[in-house]
């Protein structure tokens, strides 16, 4: 038999073909629970019932008065006295017409978005600093200095500092509270932090500074020996004067300081002769070619008499 009412269509009604009216047809339910809501007031109105009490009296919005919540959403239904072999689908279709029907009723006025009370800020509010907790007093950036060298600066005389600490003790600097001076030759290199309490509004409030101290180039470079059990050894340095009746003969030779920083060999050389018998005077110097991995042995030889 076919359904005739909206309860009954319900009851026989094929659970995927009821889901998928609803997820066709949210705001025709929507009406149809806000027309329940107003009946269900209708219904405490006249009977002075208090709102928990009505509630419980009609647990089921869809089970009970079909007939009243129809009627009240104006969702058409097949009549009565129609024939009996008309299919759930049509009731349907003629649900959906309804539901593109606009309505003149002022009780569906369009549903407003309901915010749940509990719903989180997306972005959580970044608490503004407050005027203590800023600090009032502006504090100068400080020079650089450099490894070796005198440095010298004065900070305003207006800061008020009770306290400087410097945190590297053996730094080489130093603080002078009479003249608001930090001075000294730099031992060290880096960034130096320098700890200061400053009285602001008559409270200590400490904060820092950070001197940078650039390094000396000189001691960045590395003055390894060379490997004297290595064969064609030899010095990494060396010098020979000779005194003649005519003059004064002088050489060296030096490692360079690449060759120093990785702890290679001098790859030069040099030769002095004085030739008694015709006064003459001979001074020959070699060139190693740093590529050649025995270059200092070729500039011995080449040197050579």
């Amino acid at each position: 038999m076919t359904p005739k009412t909206l309860k009954e269509w319900l009851h026989h009604a094929d659970d995927e073909i009821l889901a998928r009216f609803i997820a066709n047809h949210q705001n025709l339910i929507a009406q149809l629970m806000q027309a329940w809501q107003r009946q269900l007031n209708k219904e405490q109105a006249a009977h002075n019932l208090p709102d928990d009490a009505a509630i419980a009296n009609n647990p089921s919005p869809l089970a009970d008065n079909p007939d009243d919540m129809a009627d009240d959403a104006t969702v058409p239904r097949p009549h009565e006295e129609e024939d009996d072999k008309q299919t759930a689908s049509e009731t349907t279709a003629t649900a959906c017409t309804a539901q593109e029907t606009p309505q003149t009723d002022d009780e569906f006025a369009p549903l407003e978005p309901s915010i749940p009370d509990t719903a989180m800020p997306l972005h959580p509010a970044t608490p503004t600093p407050t005027a203590a907790e800023t600090p009032a007093i502006h504090l100068p950036p400080l020079p650089n200095a450099n490894q070796g060298q005198p440095y010298a600066h004065t900070l305003p005389a207006d800061l008020p500092i009770t306290g400087l600490t410097i945190e590297t003790a053996d730094s080489g600097l130093t603080w002078d509270d009479d003249t608001h001076r930090i001075y000294g030759t730099p031992t060290v290199s880096g960034d130096l932090t320098i700890r200061l309490t400053l009285l602001d509004n008559g409270k200590e409030i400490g904060t820092h500074l950070n001197l940078h101290i650039n390094p000396d180039p000189k001691s960045l470079w590395q003055n390894l020996p060379s490997d004297q059990d290595a064969p064609f050894a030899k010095p990494d340095s060396a010098h020979e004067e000779q005194t003649t009746p005519h003059g004064r003969l002088i050489a060296a030779r030096q490692r360079g300081r690449s060759h120093a920083h990785i702890g290679s060999y001098c790859d030069d050389d040099y030769r002095l002769h004085y030739h008694e018998a015709s006064g003459l005077h001979l001074l020959t110097v070699a060139d190693g070619a740093g590529s050649a991995a025995h270059s200092r042995y070729g500039s011995q030889l080449a040197v050579r008499p």
